[in-house]
């Protein structure tokens, strides 16, 4: 079995016990240098440090910037745009998690709307294909 030594604690761990992440430049997995015990640690360490990075409020924004190239007030205005509701079903409850999920175009990146998160699976499971969804809207009209 392969093993490491932890770049913190010194010690040696199988690789099992350094988490894994993927290189941008490669796309190649790499092992952490530290073990999970030290990663830990060094994250709650940082926690304590930096409270005000941990907000919802916080996470919420480098969320939208990081994933979808958006700002908090771009989602808004979709929001008011779509009348505090699901583009698809109208429903204002979002579902599970406090937000409207973003829904995006997979190929071009660009953002078609906000959808409550059973709709976002509903067309997610589809493939967002709009012949399957045809399809389904036939098979469920009895056709």
């Amino acid at each position: 079995m392969n093993t490491k030594c932890c770049a913190k604690c010194r010690l040696e761990y199988p690789l099992n016990e350094f988490p894994r992440y993927r290189d941008a430049r490669d796309g190649r997995y790499y092992h952490r240098p530290y073990c999970r015990l030290c990663r830990n640690h060094k994250q709650k360490e940082y926690i304590q440090h930096h409270p005000e990075q941990v907000e919802p409020k916080y996470l919420r924004q480098r969320y939208l910037k990081h994933v979808y190239k958006m700002t908090v007030e771009d989602y808004n205005k979709f929001l008011i745009t779509q009348g505090g509701a699901c583009a698809i079903c109208r429903t204002t409850d979002p579902g599970r998690y406090a937000n409207f999920c973003v829904d995006h175009d997979h190929t071009t990146g660009m953002i078609r709307g906000l959808l409550c998160q059973k709709c976002n699976q509903a067309i997610g499971l589809l493939q967002d294909s709009p012949k399957n969804c045809k399809q389904a809207a036939k098979y469920l009209q009895g056709k």
